[in-house]
């Protein structure tokens, strides 16, 4: 599932698929965070700052000639809720599923499917 944001002053697809793995990440790191590899670093910023105005990380946001970076610092209490509910691999493709066959859900759907 996903849904259009911009980066560059172009378009792009945001994935949940990306917000799960910097999530993740997040939840694993012991610093923190600003790169992930297979992520481009514009991609991995529009997609962290997408997550930190959904209350679930905080996120220091660089501008630069080279455009955004985001050095991620820390998830929330929201992100840490996330977490735990985007860990299990089998719920998170269930939820992917059910989502394509509803037409597409937010990803507060999603969790919301993901904590029962």
């Amino acid at each position: 599932m996903s849904f259009r944001t911009h980066v560059h002053g172009r378009s792009m697809k945001a994935n949940f698929d990306t917000y799960r793995w910097i999530i993740l990440a997040t939840y694993d790191a012991e610093g923190p965070l600003s790169h992930l590899p297979g992520i481009p670093d514009p991609v991995f910023a529009a997609h962290a700052k997408l997550l930190v105005e959904g209350g679930f990380l905080e996120a220091e946001m660089i501008s630069g000639v080279m455009g955004e970076k985001a050095v991620i610092s820390r998830l929330t209490f929201a992100g840490q809720e996330a977490a735990s509910m985007l860990k299990d691999d089998a719920r998170w493709r269930e939820a992917k599923e059910m989502s394509d066959q509803m037409g597409g859900w937010s990803f507060a759907r999603f969790l919301q499917f993901l904590e029962r």
